[in-house]
C-alpha cells in the first residue's frame, strides 16, 4: 500500500502504478477504470492510502516487498526484542515474549514520504494462553501490569525492525496442539477434572501438560525439555522421607533419572521459589541428599523459561559427572 500526501499543486507526481506515471488527479482514475489491477484507492484525512500488489519504487527502483526476507528471520525478531528487554530490565516481559514465537512477519503498508518509503509491518505472534490473554485483549479490562507488558513488547519489537520499518499491527493466536492418538478422550477427561496424574500443592490454579499439573509456564518449558531429553521424570510429586521432626513430606520441582543416576532440578525466582524461602530449600536438599541423591541443582526462573534445553543440558551433565 502507497500512502501518498495530497499534494499542494494540481499534477504532483506520486508514483508508478503498472508502469504508468501517474498523478493525484490520475490516482483514481487509474483505480476506477482498472488500470491499476490489484490496486484499492482510499482517502482518510487528506491521505490517499493506495492498496497494491508488489511494486517498485519510482525513484530508487527498489521492489516493494510483502515480507522481510533477507533483513530479518521470525527467530531473529523475538531473540533481539527479547534481548532488548533484558538490556532494559524487563525480564517479564521478556519471558513472554519468549514463550511466544513469530508465525509471521509481513509487509502490509508503505508510507509515501517524497523520494523514501516506510514500512508498515503486521507481525503475528503464537503463544501460550498467558502471553494471548495479556497481547489479544489490550485495552478491555486490563490490569496495570498486563497493560504494562503490552507496552514493553510492543516497543521492544519496533526497537529491532529494520530502518524505516515500522509496526502496523502486533496480534496473536494461540498455539496448535500436536495431535496424538487418543486426544480426544484426555481432552476430555482434563476438562472433567479427571486423569490428571501427579500431585501439585500450594496452587489454586494449576496448569496442565500431558495430564499433569505444574504451577507456572516456566515448569512446563522445563518439563517439555525433559521430555525431549527422553530421561525420567517425576515433575511435583509428594516424597515421604524422615527429618529430625520425624516422617514428613516434601515436593521437588523435578526428581530426574537418567541411567540410574538420580537427581534433583529445583526452579528458583517464582512465587513458589523466592528468596525468603532460601532456608526451607536448603534443609529440604539436604533431607533429599540424606537418601542418596548427589545432585540438587537449582536454577533462575528466567533461565529455565529463556533457555530451557540449555538447562536441562546443563543439569544432566552434571548428573552424570555425580557418579
Amino acid at each position: 500500500m502507497y500512502l501518498l500526501p495530497k499534494p499542494r499543486r494540481a499534477l504532483y507526481t506520486v508514483g508508478v502504478v503498472c508502469d504508468c506515471l501517474v498523478t493525484w488527479g490520475t490516482v483514481s482514475r487509474a483505480a476506477a477504470q482498472g488500470q491499476a489491477p490489484g490496486c484499492m484507492l482510499t482517502t482518510v484525512a487528506d491521505r490517499a492510502y493506495l492498496y497494491h500488489p508488489r511494486r517498485t519504487h519510482y525513484v530508487t527502483g527498489v521492489p516493494f516487498v510483502d515480507d522481510l526476507n533477507g533483513l530479518i528471520t521470525s527467530d531473529q525478531l523475538i531473540a533481539s526484542a527479547a534481548q532488548f528487554l533484558v538490556e532494559g530490565g524487563d525480564e517479564d516481559a521478556a519471558s513472554l515474549l519468549l514463550a511466544c514465537s513469530a508465525e509471521q512477519i509481513e509487509v502490509v503498508q508503505t508510507d509515501f514520504d517524497g523520494p523514501y518509503t516506510n514500512y508498515g509491518v503486521a507481525v503475528m505472534l503464537r503463544g501460550p494462553r498467558v502471553a494471548y490473554d495479556i497481547l489479544k485483549s489490550y485495552g478491555a479490562q486490563h490490569d496495570k501490569e498486563s497493560s504494562r507488558l503490552h507496552t514493553s513488547i510492543h516497543e521492544a519489537i519496533s526497537a529491532v525492525l529494520p530502518h524505516r520499518h515500522w509496526i502496523h499491527s502486533l496480534d496473536i493466536r494461540a498455539i496448535i496442539v500436536a495431535i496424538e492418538p487418543g486426544w480426544h478422550e484426555e481432552l476430555l477427561e482434563q476438562a472433567r477434572g479427571r486423569s490428571v496424574n501427579n500431585q501439585v500443592t500450594r496452587v489454586e490454579r494449576a496448569r496442565i501438560w500431558n495430564r499433569l499439573r505444574f504451577r507456572s509456564q516456566t515448569e512446563i518449558r522445563i518439563a517439555e525439555a525433559l521430555d525431549r531429553a527422553k530421561v525420567l521424570f517425576f515433575p511435583l510429586c509428594m516424597a515421604r522421607l524422615s527429618s529430625s521432626d520425624g516422617r514428613v513430606n516434601r515436593e521437588p520441582d523435578f526428581l530426574i533419572c537418567k541411567d540410574g543416576r538420580w537427581g534433583i532440578l529445583e526452579v528458583d525466582g517464582e512465587e513458589f521459589h523466592p528468596p525468603s524461602r532460601t532456608t526451607q530449600d536448603h534443609e529440604r536438599d539436604r533431607l533429599f541428599r540424606n537418601y542418596g541423591i548427589r545432585v540438587i541443582e537449582h536454577y533462575d526462573a528466567t533461565d529455565c523459561f529463556t533457555t530451557p534445553d540449555f538447562v536441562v543440558k546443563q543439569f544432566l551433565r552434571l548428573l552424570e559427572q555425580a557418579y
